[in-house]
């Protein structure tokens, strides 16, 4: 997999809950992110700061 840098605009969106996360290790090629049990199931956008 290449990296590709471009540029995405998202139409306005609303939300009601925000969390900060660190990428942990999951295994030698890929990571993961832990998000509360609420959101399991729910679309979710993941931001390279």
């Amino acid at each position: 997999m290449k990296k590709k840098k471009g540029i995405i605009i998202i139409e306005q969106i609303e939300f009601r809950d925000i969390r900060k996360r660190k990428v942990m290790k999951n295994n030698d090629t890929s990571g993961k992110v832990n998000v509360p049990t609420p959101w399991i199931g729910k679309e979710v956008y993941v931001v390279v700061l």
